[in-house]
């Protein structure tokens, strides 16, 4: 029932013209500057609110970076913002120091229609380069960005910044493939790997353990939102018997932590907590039914902040 369901990853390599430097996880600062360079490039609201603006449902930059439910919404219509149709994936390695030469390298997850905008993306990230991004405004140049199989190893040169050529290749993946993988995993039993912190909540709270339930809820949710708002359908599916079947779902064994991030908002003008759970999680019980939705929860993140690469996990 997830016909539409179309997912891409790609991998953009920046290399540094001047001396440049980040906080320890990027994702903030990519997201911010992309946003930036996109509403430069996009926008022709003279106030430059997209809430006074009457071609938002038209504009790219409305689309891509401030997405709300459009006038005819019939799920969330009272929601200010519905989550984006994209994902910066970060993994953090140490390094915020980068002198000329040096690559800069991060993975863009796209959803949905928000694949079509990828030109979107190369365009903002050529202009920022110009511009400079992080502390000091470090010049880079957009050496190149690769598809991905999100599944699978494969990948195929989609940019090449030496030449300015774009290539109009799929690499994107759909609902066969991803039943397909999932196929591959047990049925009794999986081991859910949290690689950035992961930040769920359940009646109202932040949870600290992390109960299969609850895991399952949060993927829902935001499945449901981005197949409505970016594959053009509803999901017509049984989410009360989803949760009844999850609950038979027990925890084997959890070794999570929470740890601490902090994101500073140049525009609310104060830091922001990004922190959330990570580790490893043992689940066992009837798990055959959930192997395809754990797999999509694998792709497009789960959870809070998840555009800034937050929520993201592995399936072992």
């Amino acid at each position: 029932m997830l016909d539409q369901f179309r997912i891409a990853h790609y991998r953009f390599v920046l290399q540094a013209v001047e001396p440049m430097e980040f906080p320890p996880y990027k994702g903030s600062t990519l997201r911010g500057g992309f946003g930036h360079a996109l509403k430069r490039m996009a926008c022709r609201n003279a106030s430059g609110k997209c809430v006074e603006c009457r071609e938002y449902e038209h504009c790219a930059y409305g689309y891509i970076f401030e997405t709300r439910p459009p006038s005819d919404s019939e799920v969330l219509r009272t929601h200010q913002a519905v989550p984006r149709p994209f994902v910066f994936e970060t993994q953090p390695d140490g390094k915020s120091k980068y002198q000329p030469g040096e690559e800069i390298i991060f993975r863009l997850v796209m959803i949905g229609k928000g694949i079509e905008h990828l030109p979107h993306f190369i365009l903002a990230f050529k202009a920022l380069g110009e511009e400079g991004l992080g502390r000091g405004r470090g010049r880079f140049r957009l050496k190149s960005v690769w598809g991905l199989d999100p599944l699978g190893p494969w990948e195929t040169l989609i940019y090449d910044g030496a030449s300015d050529a774009l290539r109009n290749v799929d690499m994107s993946t759909g609902i066969d493939e991803i039943e397909k993988a999932a196929a591959l995993l047990l049925d009794n039993t999986v081991t859910v790997c949290f690689k950035t912190p992961t930040q769920v909540k359940h009646a109202g709270r932040i949870v600290q353990e992390l109960a299969f339930h609850v895991l399952t809820r949060s993927i829902i949710r935001r499945l449901s939102s981005l197949y409505y708002f970016h594959c053009g359908e509803r999901w017509e599916t049984d989410y009360k018997g989803w949760i009844e079947k999850a609950e038979q779902v027990r925890t084997v064994k959890a070794n999570l932590w929470w740890e601490d991030r902090k994101r500073y908002s140049g525009r609310q003008q104060h830091w922001i907590g990004m922190g959330g759970l990570m580790g490893r999680v043992e689940y066992a019980g009837p798990m055959a039914d959930f192997r395809s939705l754990l797999v999509i929860g694998s792709l497009i993140h789960v959870g809070k902040k998840t555009v800034f690469g937050n929520g993201q996990f592995v399936v072992e």
